[in-house]
């Protein structure tokens, strides 16, 4: 039974991969909760193929366009299970993270860093 939970769910995770979209550039750069641009712990940097928080090891994300309420976009983890996803908000500028998935209130509100 345990092998054919594990086929089940490693059939999902392509299909997540599949589905991902390149990550639009306005995600892309250094992020920081309530402006703490300069303390590591608080910032989250996001690659082209990857979210970093804090100081912790790089996390494989796609994009996934209109995935949320109101044909929403947001980043996904590509790990299978995680339900938490990273939502730009044009008119604001700002990333949330929705820690527990859509239709929750954001637990994290990261505002862009300058560059350099």
């Amino acid at each position: 039974m345990r092998g054919t939970a594990l086929l089940f769910a490693a059939a999902l995770a392509p299909a997540l991969a599949a589905a991902a979209e390149p990550i639009p550039r306005e995600m892309q750069g250094t992020w920081a909760k309530d402006g703490k641009c300069p303390v590591a712990a608080e910032r989250l940097v996001i690659t082209a193929t990857t979210a970093t928080f804090g100081t912790n090891a790089p996390e494989a994300v796609g994009y996934v366009p209109q995935d949320g309420p109101e044909g929403r976009s947001a980043l996904k983890w590509m790990t299978e299970g995680i339900v938490s996803n990273i939502e730009y908000v044009p008119s604001s500028g700002l990333l949330r993270l929705n820690g527990m998935g859509w239709g929750s209130p954001p637990t994290e509100i990261y505002s862009r860093c300058a560059p350099g």
